[in-house]
């Protein structure tokens, strides 16, 4: 019997330890398999929050008292995200072969969505305990809990639904109400999850205009992380990127239906009552 004490985000506000019962551990048997359902008799877990490889040899039972989340990895395989809960009594966890049946290599890839750290990351207000990402290593803290099992692909993406940079709010785009800028710092974040490309094909891309488009486009280049889906041409936002995954080239686009008619269209009249909460 294993127990596994991991520390990892659970969106509770943390209190002193002398004023709150840790929750009793319940045990957890953790199995893998691979993708014929025959046992993998060589695989280690890689817990977040734990420094050291956790054997499993096909089978273990954990006594854990909280989530515990990370990948589960063996030789010849691809590594398998996992988060196990107290509540799971059994748990079985599918690894696949790098090598498939047609004796081609197979490449894991992680599609991340909307990402952004602005506003609540930078002046946060609804919780004490929210990361700080002004600085690199605040930007890492936002992701720590979660970069583990994005860098673990081979590939990954995000959707970066952000200005970055430090343009004025005067300079922003007119009479849109609900604007996204991060600073560069928060790039810091990406390089911890592994990204590989980001796509800016979204409707905040442009919310400091050309001016944006630019900032975001230096920054990216600066910190080497290949983007695709704006520019300041009609040619430059079109355009497609390839990456090359495990000697393999991928091509990857980015687009949205969200186009500049559909924001001014829902752009208030003049007539309109002001919203209270608009600054």
């Amino acid at each position: 019997m294993l127990v596994v004490a991991v520390m990892v985000a659970t969106g509770v506000a943390c209190q002193p330890a002398n004023q709150r019962a840790r929750p009793p551990k319940r045990s957890v048997q953790v199995s893998v398999v691979d993708e014929t359902g025959a046992p993998v008799a060589s695989a280690v877990m890689l817990a977040i929050g734990n420094s050291e490889p956790i054997e499993i040899p096909a089978t273990r039972e954990l006594k854990i008292d909280q989530p515990v989340a990370g990948t589960i990895e063996a030789d010849g395989f691809l590594p398998e995200p996992f988060i196990i809960e107290p509540s799971d009594v059994t748990v079985s966890v599918q690894l696949f072969r790098r090598v498939g049946p047609s004796g081609s290599e197979r490449l894991a890839f992680q599609f991340g969505g909307d990402v952004m750290m602005g506003r609540r990351y930078q002046e946060p207000s609804e919780r004490s305990d929210t990361p700080i990402a002004t600085t690199d290593e605040g930007a890492r803290s936002v992701v720590r809990h979660v970069a583990p099992i994005m860098a673990a692909a081979d590939a990954s993406t995000i959707n970066l639904e952000t200005v970055v940079g430090q343009l004025p709010a005067t300079d922003a785009y007119p009479a849109k109400r609900f604007l996204l800028q991060s600073p560069p710092v928060v790039l810091a974040a990406l390089e911890d999850l592994g990204i590989d490309l980001v796509t800016l094909g979204n409707n905040h891309a442009y919310d400091w205009q050309e001016p944006g488009v630019a900032s975001t486009i230096a920054a990216l280049d600066g910190a080497g992380i290949p983007w695709t889906g704006a520019g300041t041409t009609v040619e430059q936002a079109q355009a497609g990127r390839m990456i090359d995954v495990r000697g393999t080239s991928v091509g990857v686009v980015s687009a949205t239906t969200v186009n500049g008619d559909f924001v001014n269209d829902n752009l208030p009249g003049a007539d309109e009552v002001r919203p209270v909460d608009l600054a």
